[in-house]
């Protein structure tokens, strides 16, 4: 129910069934237990969501103790925990810290999983977003491309992952002023989600502004008025 009030933006009252689950999970099972581990992280999630990254960062670090404790130092559900905190530090631009932490959450998913993996493909995905934030441009570039590659072999060209590659790509040649390239990038990824998710998922939605956006800078009034249209009619 914390989740589903979550979901339809009643945040009050998911916070309030989320810490009263804590409380008996805390009770009843122990404070280290790993389903007190999983309500926290939504509970932490929530607070990123509404924008309260000082709750949502104490309630994460807590998250990876129980995970560290009773999982150990090798388990994919830490790498998790360090990904959520690397998210998490980047949104609030503390890069360093972000950076550290997705490198530990790519090492232990290596461990476990090996090179061909999607949650490989995430760790890069995710720290190629970090530096691109940082303007290392060229290692974003880089990052894009290898997970790109693992997530085609590993998810086939049609899954809603390689669209958002494509979608970072196309958004990182914008920055840099290759609209072409950025423009096939984005057509790329419209093609796809079209293709898994339908016309009217927001995944659609966010790309039709993407080309919107970069057609209306590239002096294109014509495909930024029919894109913006399209949009509109995904919102009515």
């Amino acid at each position: 129910m914390a989740t589903l009030y979550r979901g339809v933006g009643k945040y009050d009252d998911s916070e309030l069934l989320y810490q009263k689950a804590i409380k008996i999970q805390k009770k009843t099972q122990g404070k280290t237990h790993l389903d007190v581990a999983d309500t926290l992280n939504n509970l932490a999630g929530l607070y990123r969501t509404i924008g309260n990254f000082e709750k949502a960062l104490k309630i994460y670090q807590d998250v990876l103790e129980i995970r560290r404790s009773t999982q150990g130092n090798n388990h994919p559900n830490l790498a998790t925990a360090f990904n959520d905190l690397a998210v998490l530090y980047r949104e609030v631009g503390q890069y360093f810290q972000a950076e550290q932490y997705f490198q530990q959450a790519q090492a232990i998913w290596h461990q476990v999983f090996g090179d061909q993996h999607p949650k490989i493909a995430l760790a890069l995905h995710n720290l190629a977003v970090l530096y691109r934030k940082m303007r290392r441009y060229t290692d974003t570039q880089k990052l894009l491309e290898q997970a790109l590659e693992i997530r085609l072999q590993t998810l086939g060209e049609h899954h809603p992952q390689v669209a958002n590659n494509f979608n970072s790509l196309g958004l990182l040649a914008q920055l840099v002023g290759n609209y072409a390239t950025a423009k096939s990038h984005y057509e790329q990824a419209l093609n796809i989600q079209r293709h898994s998710e339908g016309d009217q998922h927001p995944h659609v939605a966010i790309t039709l502004s993407n080309l919107a956006t970069l057609d209306a800078a590239t002096a294109q009034p014509i495909e930024a008025i029919a894109n913006s249209y399209l949009l509109h009619q995904m919102e009515i």
